[in-house]
């Protein structure tokens, strides 16, 4: 260790000169170093977000077929659904307007009555 000198009341250290290549080298390496040790926490961290987003998004609803049955009489709601997409498209709107449907069946008059996002209703016949 290099000896100290007092001036003035404060403490100085007296170091060897290193030539500037030799400080700019160790400079480089430690920069790396720390530039190293902070990409990888990031790397980490990105894939357990992509975990969690899979496992969120595995869980899927069940595909869901009905089918009414009335008097003799069958109609399955695939067939429901398109009829009431085309008195949809007869009024002069647009099927990708669609943002909800709620259907009522009423076998015993052979009519299914709907309500599309919530303000516009109509009826179709059932079978």
């Amino acid at each position: 260790m290099a000896p100290r000198t007092k001036t003035a009341g404060t403490e100085t250290e007296t170091k060897e000169a290193k030539p500037a290549a030799e400080k700019t080298a160790a400079l480089k390496a430690t920069t790396e170093k720390k530039a190293t040790a902070k990409k990888a926490p990031a790397k980490t961290t990105t894939a357990k977000k992509a975990t969690t987003a899979k496992k969120t998004t595995s869980k899927k609803a069940p595909k869901i077929d009905a089918e009414i049955q009335f008097d003799g009489k069958s109609v399955t709601q695939d067939v429901l659904l398109q009829r009431i997409y085309d008195a949809w498209a007869v009024t002069g709107h647009d099927k990708d307007a669609i943002k909800s449907i709620n259907i009522y069946l009423k076998p015993a008059e052979n009519r299914a009555y709907y309500v599309i996002n919530e303000s516009e209703n109509g009826s179709i016949f059932m079978f």
